[in-house]
């Protein structure tokens, strides 16, 4: 998907290098077609994903819940240990969306569509797509293609920057600008990005080799894509196969390339599927309906794992409001399953609904006695600690957390929410400010931040460090106005 991001990337790199007031220890980006122009730095870099997330975050819908977060970005991490560059930092999310896709965006954000883990049928496939965009970062493709452009003459350029400011107005008008770009130019783009599909697909197959899993996966889900797709018009080929054009070429290839290694087939583990399960009962507006499937699939034996799709019919129960059952669904998992946080977590879940908060609460303290660094598990804990009276615990809890720990932007709420009800005003409205930012709501963030700058007897350090932060926010905000025009 390098084509589309390397444009967003050159629209970015404008806001980057106006606003560099609010950043002034860092270099500016060099001019658009100056030969002697180098790659990014690593500061310029870390604010481009930055400025990239917000926008993602904007402008769609990323999935928050705690448990899934956490099994995408695990799961990413392991296939990063393996890869060209394992202590590069990397952020992986879901995205709700339907479509069969994923991304790789600048700083090494890489989106996982929720269509496409739905889609799946193992991790090793799971794992083919995740390493395959692993590969496009660890390989500087979104900036070496940037590169690349700055050699272009600037009308081109400028034409590819204004297919992206006439498409949000008007889709027909951004694609008669792209199609305006030279030919020269465009076939550069072209030929770029097959060099680049084709190198990700052999420097992913490595990775999930050395990763340990089936190095067959990525040529064997691409044909998958393919076959269910083949009597299919045009416009309902899968976004994947739009943005990864995979030809039959290609396929051999990878093909080729997975047989030069050890043929590897582990077992799925069992969070695979659970939260495979998990995802699919929440895009699901019918509880009755995911009831029904569930009870069907274990009457047939018709389950890609059994113990999942038990835990996808207590998820039911629980969603009707059938709380004593899916209790006694739940009880029998942890029985067979006493370690798995998942099933402690459902278990606290179901107390919650069922209007028992002490019992939960019970229920999240044994969980994080035994999880204390499983951040779904320290999220759930430290919110019923809250709803139970006691923020200034949460807030002990997640503080010690965040500091060994990268966290979602709602573990941020979660902190403004503990800090504030513990009487730490400024800093509950400081972490909700930066909660605000990170999800691109700047407009908010800054209000929080004045609203902080307002509370009697700051000191000096505090009101000091809030201006700071004010600055920044209002720079960044000034400048994403200007580049919307």
């Amino acid at each position: 998907m390098i084509l589309k991001y390397f444009i967003l990337l050159i629209a970015l790199s404008y806001c980057a290098t106006a606003s560099a007031e609010a950043y002034p220890d860092e270099i500016k980006l060099p001019e658009i077609g100056d030969p002697s122009g180098n790659l990014l730095s690593p500061a310029q870099e870390r604010r481009f994903g930055d400025a990239f997330l917000r926008f993602v975050r904007r402008s769609s819908q990323v999935i928050d819940d705690p448990e899934l977060s956490e099994y995408i970005q695990d799961l990413g991490y392991r296939l990063v240990s393996h890869s060209d560059e394992p202590s590069r930092s990397f952020h992986f999310f879901l995205v709700q969306d339907p479509v069969i896709n994923a991304f790789a965006g600048p700083n090494g954000n890489i989106g996982i569509h929720s269509g496409l883990l739905l889609m799946t049928q193992s991790e090793s496939e799971l794992s083919s797509v995740m390493a395959h965009e692993i590969a496009h970062v660890t390989q500087h493709h979104l900036f070496r293609q940037f590169d690349a452009a700055q050699r272009l003459n600037l009308p081109a350029t400028a034409a590819l920057l204004g297919a992206i400011l006439l498409g949000s107005q008007n889709s027909d008008l951004g694609a008669a600008a792209l199609a305006g770009v030279t030919a020269g130019s465009a076939q550069l783009q072209i030929n770029f990005t097959r060099a680049h599909e084709k190198e990700a697909d052999r420097v992913g197959i490595k990775t999930l080799a050395k990763a340990g899993y089936n190095p067959h996966s990525m040529p064997t889900f691409f044909e998958k894509l393919q076959s269910a797709n083949r009597y299919s018009s045009g416009k309902e080929i899968p976004e994947f196969l739009r943005t990864h054009p995979v030809t039959l070429n290609r396929v051999a290839d990878s093909k080729s390339r997975a047989a030069q290694y050890k043929y590897n087939q582990k077992p799925d583990p069992l969070e695979y599927y659970l939260m495979r399960v998990k995802l699919k009962i929440s895009n699901t507006g019918d509880p009755h309906a995911s009831l029904a499937h569930y009870k069907s699939a274990l009457k047939q034996k018709r389950y890609l794992n059994k113990t999942a799709a038990e835990y996808g019919y207590a998820l039911s129960l629980k969603n009707l409001k059938k709380y004593n059952q899916a209790r006694e669904a739940i009880g029998r998992l942890l029985k067979d399953n006493p370690n798995q946080s998942h099933f402690w977590i459902a278990l606290g879940e179901i107390e919650v609904a069922a209007g028992r908060p002490h019992k939960a609460l019970l229920v999240f303290k044994k969980a994080f006695e035994k999880y204390p660094d499983s951040p779904p598990v320290v999220f759930h804990y430290a919110s019923n600690l809250i709803t139970a009276g006691q923020p200034l615990k949460a807030r002990q809890i997640l503080i010690k957390f965040v500091e060994y720990h990268t966290v979602a932007p709602e573990f941020i709420k979660l902190i403004g929410r503990a800090s504030g009800l513990a009487g730490f005003s400024v800093e509950g409205h400081q972490y909700f400010g930066a909660y605000y930012f990170r999800i691109g709501a700047i407009k908010s963030a800054i209000k929080q931040i004045e609203i902080a700058l307002k509370l009697p007897n700051l000191n000096f350090y505090e009101s000091s460090r809030l201006e700071s932060v004010l600055k920044i926010y209002k720079a960044v905000l000034k400048q994403e106005k200007e580049d919307r025009g």
